[in-house]
């Protein structure tokens, strides 16, 4: 079964979506290139002995949620993703804000189980309302220190990923505390992500909007905060970032300050931490569950046994 599709054809056949011919369109456009965040309530909807078809009411809802999440996003980065399909700025607001309903709307439209569901609705839309809440504070606040930057990171991203692990064991049949540990696991996962996204972006050319003033990542923060030797050349290159040369010498200092390392370190450290939580739950099917988590540590593996080094802790 082709779950994206599945869920997407569920979504946009509901009431009133299935009358909306713009917000069909854009889900069928995103449909065509999903993240794989949208599959995540899957992975603990079998955990918990469910099914892919149990599964499919949440993955359509968060697929409409993180879509519109992502074109708030775009909103306040000025990215013109969407604007580049032909839409006017007033439009991906419309239907940021008709998506976020939409997905509340997938939940209630389907056949889950009355209070299962009113748990479900309940739960994303407190994480939506933490969302916005986040989103505001990180396009009015300039972050100068790691405490703010993890504060930051458990409003804007961990929401998303806890509700994502919530409602899909919740759809697998688990009682209200297995799901909330779930709930727990996905926080840390959102914590994982945003680690793994900022280590990406920071190494990439040209260079990321993470290295704009106001942006800030976990890795030049580091770099740009932590003693060490190069700590001064670091925050002159930042300022002309543009420049080709600039950008190689400040990602070379990203890996010869530490900065990268201390990443990792973090990632692993936080991948201990849901494994262990994972480790005290009984569920029914825990590969689907490990996979998730395999797949964003498995490059740091790798890379750590490559150079015959031992694990961070």
């Amino acid at each position: 079964m082709n779950l994206i599709a599945e869920a997407t054809n569920y979504l946009i056949n509901t009431v009133p979506l299935c009358d909306w011919v713009e917000g069909r369109q854009v889900i069928n456009e995103i449909s065509g290139h999903p993240s794989s965040h949208w599959l995540l309530p899957e992975r603990a909807c079998l955990a918990e002995g469910g099914t892919s078809e149990l599964a499919i009411p949440v993955v359509a809802a968060i697929a409409a949620l993180h879509t519109s999440i992502i074109m708030v996003d775009d909103l306040l980065d000025q990215d013109g993703h969407f604007e580049s399909l032909g839409l006017s700025t007033g439009d991906v607001a419309d239907l940021a804000q008709g998506l976020a309903f939409a997905g509340l709307n997938a939940i209630f439209c389907s056949s889950i189980k009355p209070d299962i569901k009113d748990l479900i609705m309940h739960n994303l839309t407190q994480m939506m309302v933490h969302t916005a809440i986040g989103q505001y504070g990180d396009a009015h606040r300039k972050i100068e220190d790691e405490n703010e930057y993890w504060q930051n990171v458990r409003a804007k991203s961990s929401p998303f990923f806890a509700s994502v692990f919530y409602i899909g064991a919740l759809a697998g049949g688990a009682a209200v505390d297995t799901a909330d540990k779930y709930s727990q696991i996905g926080g840390l996962y959102g914590e994982m992500i945003q680690i793994h996204d900022d280590l990406k972006d920071a190494l990439q050319t040209p260079a990321a909007q993470d290295w704009a003033d106001g942006h800030t990542s976990l890795p030049i923060l580091y770099a740009s905060n932590v003693d060490h030797f190069k700590k001064g050349r670091f925050l002159n290159l930042r300022t002309f970032i543009n420049q080709p040369d600039n950008l190689l010498e400040a990602q070379n200092i990203l890996l010869r300050c530490g900065a990268v390392s201390y990443c990792n370190q973090q990632l692993i450290k936080r991948y201990h931490q849901a494994k262990q939580i994972l480790d005290s739950m009984e569920i029914s099917n825990r590969g689907p569950m490990e996979a998730v988590f395999k797949k964003i540590v498995e490059p740091v593996f790798q890379l750590f046994n490559k150079i015959n080094a031992p694990l961070p802790v």
